[in-house]
C-alpha cells in the first residue's frame, strides 16, 4: 500500500533516487524528489502507481532532513 509521506527508493545503473509520496490520484502518484541525479530536491514529478509499488520503502531520508514540507502544507502558489 502506498502512503502519503512515505519515502521510496529507485536504484538503476548504480544510481539511487529517493522520492517522497505527496499525492495519490488513481493510477498516478505525485512525488517530490529527495535526491535524484539530474533532478533538484523538492522538484515534483508524476509517476505511475505501478512504478512506485515496485520501489522499496526507505525508513528515513538519507539526508536526515526533509528539503520541503508535504505538498499539502505548502503555500498555494508553490509549484506542484
Amino acid at each position: 500500500m502506498t502512503t502519503r509521506g512515505e519515502l521510496r527508493q529507485h536504484v538503476l545503473l548504480r544510481t539511487e533516487a529517493i522520492y517522497r509520496i505527496e499525492e495519490i490520484e488513481g493510477e498516478h502518484v505525485w512525488v517530490s524528489v529527495v535526491s535524484c541525479p539530474g533532478l533538484k530536491p523538492g522538484e515534483i514529478v508524476k509517476l505511475t502507481k505501478d512504478a512506485i509499488d515496485a520501489m522499496p520503502v526507505v525508513d528515513r531520508d538519507p539526508n536526515e532532513a526533509s528539503p520541503l514540507p508535504p505538498l499539502s502544507d505548502r503555500a498555494p502558489d508553490s509549484p506542484r
